[in-house]
Order: structure tokens, then sequence, then C-alpha cells
């Protein structure tokens, strides 16, 4: 899939047009489409991005990533947590600030949850779903212990039960409810949320796209 994301008010003319001629010179080289994402913003953003992930303290017209390389994609799952991409770091609205982001394994989540510690917050609000062949005991630890936690599962064949994930977080110390939606869910978490707190809604790109 290919998409095209802004952190700036810069727009894009003609988006169909363009990536039907990306399509075409992809399987004009022989190749297959996977996710593309292009990252529109400005001059300082891309400096910060070359320093902060390339060690290269100056700016560039372009930069890539090639996602057929485990190490690579490690450092770009990095690098979109601070970028505008849709469903990764994506924020909803300020008051409270409310973060939606599809990371789904141990690894991804431990950088989230790592980012979310590090913002400013009163309280925390995790609304969760996940697909039934995570390992809920090693990613129940992942997140922090005094927060308030909402358990859902997506209108998808493959999610996991909120009940079970529900049982599996109150087994490592972190109580919370189950609700029957993703959007009864966030309505629920911002109507006992404070304008300082945070919201995340994640774990499973089916959770994210109930709320986008």
């Amino acid at each position: 899939m290919i998409r095209f994301h802004f952190t700036n008010s810069f727009t894009l003319k003609n988006k169909r047009k363009i990536k039907n001629w990306l399509k075409d010179t992809v399987v004009n080289e022989k190749k297959k489409v996977g996710d593309i994402n292009y990252i529109f913003c400005s001059k300082q953003h891309l400096k910060k991005i070359n320093n902060d992930y390339l060690t290269k303290n100056y700016e560039t017209d372009v930069i890539s990533f090639d996602f057929s390389n485990d190490n690579i994609s490690n450092g770009l799952s990095r690098i979109v947590q601070n970028t505008g991409l849709i469903g990764r770091w994506h924020k909803i609205q300020n008051k409270p600030l409310t973060i939606c982001d599809t990371a789904h394994n141990e690894s991804a989540l431990k950088e989230v949850v790592g980012q979310l510690l590090e913002s400013n917050y009163k309280r925390l609000h995790f609304i969760l779903g996940f697909s039934n062949d995570k390992d809920m005991e090693s990613i129940s630890k992942v997140f922090p212990q005094k927060s308030e936690y909402y358990f859902v599962e997506s209108n998808v064949g493959r999610a996991m039960q909120k009940e079970y994930i529900k049982d599996m977080f109150q087994k490592s110390g972190k109580k919370g409810v189950v609700c029957n939606s993703v959007n009864e869910a966030f309505t629920i978490a911002k109507d006992k949320s404070e304008n300082n707190d945070v919201i995340f809604i994640g774990g499973s790109t089916f959770v994210v796209a109930e709320i986008l």
C-alpha cells in the first residue's frame, strides 16, 4: 500500500494519479508493491531525523529506508513514531492528549510505552486489543502498573477475546474494565480523563483502524 503523510501544511495534488504511476513503475521493474510511506516534512524535521537516526548533522532532500533489512526496519519503526504517519504515533486530540499506534509485538510496544512514560501526564489510560496469536503473558508486563486499562476486541475473526486480555493483565497486577467496542472504551476513557491525562489506543492494527 502506498501512503502519503504530511507533518506541515503542504498538500499533494493528484494523489491517485501519483499512486498509480508509482505502482506502474514498481511493476515495470518486476517488483511487488509492499508498504511504501512518503512523509513530507520541513527541512528542520528532516535534519532532526538525520541527526537522531543516521548520525548526520545536516539537511538532505530525501531519506529512504529499505524495509527488507531487519535492522533498518527496526530503526524505521522508531522513526515513524516521531512523524505524521497515520496509525503510527498518531495524535487524535490534545485535551486530553490521545495517541494511537499500531505497534503490536513486545519489542515495538516497549518503544511506544517508553515514549508514553516520558511524556508529561497526570494519568495514563490504555485502550488495548490484540490479535489471538500474541503472547499476552510477555506483552502484559510491558505496561506500567499505575494506569487505567480498557480492554477491547476488534471486529475481526482473529481478535483475542477481551476477557482473556483482562485476565492476563490482572495476573501481572494491572486491573481494568472490559468494553463492548473501541469507541465505547474511548468514550469512557475521555469521561474519566482530565486535560493533562494521556489516552493511548493500540495493540492491534484493527483496533486503531476502528478509531481513525
